[in-house]
């Protein structure tokens, strides 16, 4: 079983102090940092670094520092899934970038589906909307019973125009410039 070090515990401590703020500190006053140190070691251990890792990048979306049952929720359920509101504007923002962002897998499935009923997401449309979030909404709840966790498309890179000193030149050969001198000719002499 991995254990969860006093110095990931301090580094996780210093991560929330420095997210939250004041927040954190009015959340955790009544509690001495060895306490809470010793609390981390006690309920992380076990814990892989992927599953860490998903703590850590929830706490980039959550307002509040988390208890520390809360933490090891989200350590346990993998990244912060996307809400439908979310979800609809990722999904525009990528149609509108001509698909070359990255997104999520279960937006780009609920996409996929989408389209299946309609030709384009209109951002306009209000049955649309409603419509892709009820779908993202039962795709990702069929994704948790299953295990799935939040996961992201790789970008597209846009296509560039070749570098003047990537193209390849070549030369026509001499029978071939002939034979279009002979059609230039012939084309001009029948305009006379």
């Amino acid at each position: 079983m991995r254990e969860f070090t006093i110095t990931e515990a301090r580094r996780l401590i210093d991560k929330m102090r420095i997210r939250y703020g004041k927040k954190f500190t009015d959340f955790w006053a009544a509690v001495d940092e060895a306490d809470l140190e010793q609390a981390m070691i006690e309920d992380f251990s076990g814990l892989t670094v992927q599953q860490l890792e998903n703590g850590y990048n929830r706490m980039l979306h959550e307002p509040w520092p988390p208890c520390i049952q809360d933490f090891k929720i989200w350590c346990l359920q993998g990244s912060h899934w996307l809400t439908e509101n979310e979800a609809w504007q990722q999904a525009l923002a990528y149609e509108k970038s001509n698909q070359t962002i990255s997104i999520s897998v279960h937006v780009l499935k609920t996409i996929k589906e989408f389209k299946k009923g309609f030709d384009e997401l209109n951002p306009r449309a209000e049955s649309q909307s409603k419509a892709f979030k009820d779908m993202y909404v039962r795709i990702v709840s069929n994704a948790k019973l299953m295990g799935d966790v939040q996961a992201f498309t790789d970008p597209v890179g846009a296509l560039k125009a070749p570098k003047e000193d990537e193209r390849r030149i070549t030369t026509c050969p001499p029978e071939l410039m002939a034979q279009v001198k002979g059609i230039n000719k012939n084309s001009n002499a029948g305009r006379a």
